[in-house]
């Protein structure tokens, strides 16, 4: 299998210099070969030239690379001015001056103006250049790295900001209270602070949907009346954080007007896979969960719709492209999620569909129990 070496743009128009390192580079490349020299493998790298700074410029607009080495006596550009037009270019491109003049104040000049290091031709030697190359495309790449993260913790930081004040301005709309408004919230927060220790342990990979069900589910594990089937489904992160606060929703409701409010209840969650269907296999796998309660306190009345409805209504569809079904028998609240494996999920393992029960022995005479209900508050 063929490996994609570091890319190397020198700017150079001595033909006896541009020789002269494409033949150090062929010893490095060689001892990278053979396993030695400085850095081993690591010592390989493919190089381009360009004589004049202008051309240079132009080729960096479609050309990318690792690294560049710079000359600073150019037909077109003379001194600290190659690197300031090069550095405008490329911000991020490490540059190394590979210059004639053995210069201080100059190397102190170029270094400021973000050269990674600057090497004197009088003084070049093979195992100096690829040392300095290498470093500079280490530290390149580790730069590469922590901007993307920044961005990255910058753009969840900012999501995450956006959906507390969303929840909290629901929130309010949907309660009598601030005593009511506070165990809600609070709720909510616990919830997403869950999935995201899951995810963080994963670096954001993504989680397990049985892993997210029993989490969802752990306040109520002194009961052992929370059933789970289903196979084993890897979730991508962004369908984990829905349907993680999907189950809360769910899983809170049933603690105040369902099943977990009495100790003869029963949820039942379980989920299946439908493969690719149509005759061109154009319809995709599907993940389809439904969530059954039963033993609770009948429903007998209208279903007032609430928070907890709407969040699961709104985020479903919008965020994963699924499908919700609501249900209200007598016996107790049903819903159905169904969403496309392939906006969910990174790999569906195979295996044997397992019933689990969730939590320790319900203790004698249980929770005691409440009233018929006229109706969740979903």
């Amino acid at each position: 299998m063929s490996v994609e070496l570091p890319s190397v743009l020198l700017i150079e128009d001595n033909p006896a210099d541009v020789r002269y390192v494409r033949e150090m580079l062929a010893e490095g490349n060689a001892a990278g070969a053979m396993g030695a020299g400085p850095g081993s493998g690591n010592s390989r790298f493919e190089m381009s030239h360009a004589g004049r700074l202008g051309d240079a410029i132009q080729m960096l607009e479609t050309l990318k690379v690792d690294a560049i080495l710079l000359d600073l006596s150019l037909p077109d550009a003379q001194g600290i001015t190659t690197v300031r037009q090069v550095r405008a270019a490329v911000p991020h491109v490490p540059i190394i001056v590979l210059t004639g003049s053995n210069d201080e104040a100059l190397a102190v000049l170029t270094l400021r103006e973000g050269a990674q290091d600057y090497l004197v031709k009088g003084r070049l030697e093979h195992d100096i250049l690829i040392r300095s190359m290498r470093y500079a495309i280490e530290r390149h790449s580790a730069d590469r790295q922590r901007r993307s993260l920044v961005a990255e913790l910058d753009h969840r930081v900012k999501n995450n900001l956006a959906t507390v004040l969303a929840m909290a301005d629901q929130s309010l709309r949907s309660v009598q209270s601030l005593v009511e408004f506070k165990e809600s919230f609070t709720g909510r927060i616990r919830a997403m602070a869950r999935v995201h220790t899951v995810l963080a342990n994963s670096q954001w990979q993504g989680a397990e949907l049985s892993a997210l069900v029993c989490m969802s589910l752990e306040p109520y594990q002194n009961k052992d009346s929370v059933v789970i089937e289903g196979g084993d489904v890897w979730l991508s992160a962004r369908a984990a954080c829905v349907l993680c606060m999907a189950f809360n929703e769910l899983a809170t409701n049933a603690a105040k007007y369902g099943a977990f409010s009495t100790a003869e209840g029963r949820v039942h969650v379980r989920w299946n896979v439908l493969e690719s269907a149509g005759a061109d296999d154009t319809l995709p796998r599907r993940l389809v969960l439904d969530w059954v309660e039963s033993g609770g306190p009948p429903i007998t009345g209208p279903i007032k719709r609430g928070l907890g409805s709407d969040l699961i209504d709104g985020s479903i569809p919008y965020e994963l492209n699924g499908k919700v079904e609501f249900a209200f028998p007598v016996e107790g609240a049903r819903l159905r999620i169904d969403v496309p494996l392939d906006d969910v999920d990174r790999t569906l393992a195979p295996g044997m569909v397992q019933i689990s029960p969730l939590g320790r022995p319900r203790p004698q005479g249980g929770r005691p129990g409440r009233t018929p209900a006229s109706g969740p508050d979903l």
